[in-house]
């Protein structure tokens, strides 16, 4: 899969392509539905399949509004590898490109610049200045250079469609089961594993630390059963996500204990699954009493693992 971004745009050059529009800041089911539909219908007419996606969430440029993204922009093109995209265009939404009519977004740079034959977005798809374009002005002008559009209708869950702002209500709230329905997998988040203060390894639990993420949203603070991946092998796991009340006040922490894992981890990058809402964080009278649920929250993973 080729990767164009910011950096490298000078050395794009497309011939005969299926692009799928969209935030994609998720890829849930609803945007893989999406996706699927332009990777199948390339390889049907021979063409290339291309994601076109923003680096940033473009309302917080247009309102300063902050909103968190689902998945990191690596994660993302993990998962667009995955479902067989050939090619990615990463553009940064900026205030000179909020000011793009519609008609220049779709002439210029679908057109001209990545020669568009065929585009695919969601039914609720905007685009151009003041999000001026909708899916009926986006089939009106393409109809006259003839690239085909085909309008993906709302998926649902239980009713209720798919979209990011459910997603990350969901996992603000701790719904990890219906957050992995509508994302088709369940949530994870990667980082670099860091130096804590050894608490944990003193009383025989010792954590993989990640500093939690800024930009990306972070699920409802508390204990978690998940499973953690290190160099390509997924662990049992149990993680805290949020604040230390019992150790120290400080910013927030993901603190992951792998069930069955011995070996050095710092500088590490890792990726930890969240299957499961445990506990919410309490502040305990000592870290006896502390280590006490630490021991009860193991004895809870083995029972979920085993079964």
């Amino acid at each position: 899969m080729q990767v164009y971004t910011s950096e490298n745009f000078g050395t794009l050059s497309l011939s005969g392509t299926a692009i799928a529009l969209g935030g994609f800041d998720a890829i849930h089911m609803g945007h893989q539905a999406i996706i699927r539909n332009v990777v199948a219908y390339a390889k049907q007419e021979g063409l290339t399949s291309v994601v076109y996606l923003f680096r940033n969430q473009p309302r917080e440029v247009v309102t300063g509004e902050a909103l968190p993204s689902v998945y990191s922009f690596e994660k993302r093109l993990e998962i667009l590898e995955e479902l067989g995209v050939d090619v990615v265009v990463a553009a940064w939404f900026t205030p000179q490109f909020s000011q793009i009519s519609p008609e220049e977004f779709v002439e210029e740079i679908l057109k001209k610049q990545l020669d568009a034959r065929y585009l695919a977005a969601g039914f609720h798809y905007r685009f151009g200045k003041k999000g001026a374009g909708d899916m009926t002005l986006l089939k009106k002008l393409c109809k006259p250079l003839d690239i085909a559009v085909y309008e993906q209708a709302e998926v649902q869950v239980d009713g209720e469609t798919v979209s990011s702002t459910r997603i990350r209500e969901l996992l603000q709230k701790g719904d990890l089961a219906m957050a992995e329905r509508c994302l088709g997998r369940p949530f994870s988040m990667s980082g670099e594993v860091v130096s804590g203060n050894q608490v944990g390894r003193t009383m025989g639990f010792p954590t993989a630390n990640m500093v939690c993420p800024k930009g990306l949203v972070v699920p409802k603070f508390g204990v978690y059963l998940t499973q953690t991946e290190v160099d390509g092998r997924w662990y049992p796991s149990i993680t805290n996500v949020g604040a230390r009340p019992t150790i120290t006040d400080q910013m927030p922490w993901i603190e992951t204990h792998l069930l069955d894992f011995q070996g050095d981890l710092y500088g590490k990058q890792i990726q930890v699954a969240f299957l499961s809402y445990l506990r919410e964080i309490t502040k305990f009278p000592s870290l006896d009493a502390l280590k006490e649920q630490l021991f009860r929250d193991k004895l809870a993973a083995k029972e979920y693992f085993g079964k």
